[in-house]
């Protein structure tokens, strides 16, 4: 293994040796061969580690660490920190990678001194096997830009793994996932500063990551973690304070929290939606009283929605009730 690798591939571990196997292999068999790949087991109770000891006795290019559990934030975070590579990627250790996805994203990045780089992905189905592609957002395909002038792809879902980071940038700027336990949005304020951040930019639609849709011990299924999504954006909402945004980045990013947040209310509790929904009525009314709700980004049901959220939130707790 090169002591300075072109890539250093962050996988996070947390109890999934059914699917660990397919991950590491899809990592090991890539096309491009210079990277090296940094696995950190963060306190798996089942199988995970003695995989992760099998597959590093084959192939020298897989560095072990093995923790006590502290969360996906803490997990990357330490991983991002032991990078060699010029490049950082994660792989969530229940997906699997396309054998050109570091290829292709390295060739993107070094031909167009690119900060990051993005690509498409399918959504799996571990059920039937089947893999439908992603429908992207209105934005720029195979070009590169700047993020905050062209604020629609903040809109977008994070996706930390879809995207290659150079690691200069990554470090030059601090930028950090929050150590919040658990494994829950941990990727919404990191993407955030991101592309706040990002200069050069340019996404790919060619789908090159498999994202593995209905994993039943996905932590993000968690229901311990009710206001987690909302820590994530008051982050957002710091920082892009701190860095001095332009005002159409506001309208954007109150339009993904209100993508992030009515998801976050479907997989709740009763009990845990109305405590929610205080939560999401102050802060939308406080967003629409600046200004920062532009009717033209939603769709007519996603207004409506969005209208009970701040008028009539009981309305919102009807309806649940009903699914």
């Amino acid at each position: 293994m090169s002591a300075t690798p072109l890539v250093s591939v962050i996988i996070p571990i947390y109890n999934v040796a059914p699917y660990l196997g397919q991950c590491l292999d899809s990592v090991i068999g890539q096309s491009m061969r210079d990277l090296e790949l940094i696995c950190l087991n963060d306190g798996s109770t089942d199988e995970s580690l003695a995989i992760l000891h099998e597959y590093a006795g084959r192939d020298a290019r897989i560095r072990v660490v093995d923790k006590k559990n502290s969360g996906y934030g803490h997990t990357v975070n330490l991983g991002m920190s032991m990078a060699r590579g010029r490049y950082i990627g994660i792989v969530e250790s229940d997906d699997f990678a396309d054998p050109d996805m570091f290829a292709t994203l390295v060739e993107l990045a070094e031909g167009h001194e690119l900060d990051l780089a993005r690509c498409n992905f399918f959504r799996y189905s571990n059920l039937d096997g089947s893999a439908k592609e992603k429908e992207l957002p209105d934005m720029p395909l195979d070009t590169v830009f700047t993020p905050l002038e062209y604020p629609q792809c903040f809109c977008q879902q994070p996706s930390v793994w879809a995207n290659l980071y150079r690691t200069s940038f990554i470090r030059q700027h601090s930028i950090q996932f929050r150590e919040t336990p658990g494994a829950a949005y941990q990727d919404l304020a990191f993407s955030f500063k991101v592309y706040l951040y990002a200069r050069r930019f340019l996404m790919t639609p060619r789908p090159l990551l498999y994202y593995r849709v209905d994993n039943e011990l996905a932590s993000v299924k968690a229901r311990d973690r009710v206001f987690s999504v909302v820590g994530e954006f008051a982050e957002v909402a710091l920082f892009a304070e701190k860095l001095t945004v332009p005002e159409n980045f506001w309208p954007y990013a109150v339009r993904a929290k209100f993508l992030s947040y009515t998801w976050n209310l479907r997989r709740l509790h009763k009990a845990e939606q109305k405590l929610f929904l205080r939560t999401a009525t102050r802060e939308f009314r406080g967003h629409l009283l600046r200004g920062q709700i532009r009717r033209a980004l939603y769709s007519k049901w996603q207004f409506r929605r969005l209208l009970k959220i701040i008028f009539a939130p009981w309305l919102i707790r009807l309806e649940l009730r009903k699914r």
